[in-house]
């Protein structure tokens, strides 16, 4: 599978599950799982013990799920805000400073919430989740190779 069918793939899993996909482009998905998706990609057996024995509200994870990371770097890299000039404004730049000794780099959207960052691939842990998920709560699955069209013979 390359990147696009990777792509495609998992947005369909999104969609029949019933996720809220946040933000999307050619090569990532931010995503906030569905219970159902939580439940079959998180591996929170006790999380999920609890909720359903006291019946209380499901918090489920958020992810960032990645297609194509080298395009998802050019494009992150591009939208990052330069550093704050020095004098600009002291204690945003004293605060973003302080972030930065402590955790790393920082950036502005990270410091809301925690999302998780998955490289999706074919042959990767996640991915194997989201197949053995639908494998599991599937009919059926269809996983074939098309031959190159091009070549005389389909396997030179």
């Amino acid at each position: 599978m390359n990147a696009k069918q990777v792509h495609k793939f998992v947005e369909r899993y999104l969609e029949a599950t019933g996720c809220a996909v946040l933000e999307r482009s050619p090569v990532h998905f931010k995503v906030k799982l569905s219970p159902a998706a939580d439940r079959a990609l998180t591996n929170r057996p006790y999380y999920w013990g609890f909720v359903d024995r006291t019946g209380a509200e499901p918090e489920t994870m958020s992810f960032v799920f990645v297609t194509d990371p080298a395009k998802y770097e050019e494009i992150e890299a591009a939208s990052a805000r330069p550093p704050l000039p020095p004098g600009s404004d002291a204690i945003q730049a004293g605060v973003h400073s302080a972030l930065n000794r402590t955790f790393g780099h920082v950036s502005a959207s990270a410091i809301g919430a925690r999302m998780p960052r998955e490289n999706l691939f074919y042959g990767s842990g996640r991915m194997n989740q989201l197949f053995d998920a639908v494998h599991q709560n599937g009919k059926f699955v269809y996983l074939f190779q098309q031959p190159d069209t091009k070549a005389a013979h389909p396997f030179d």
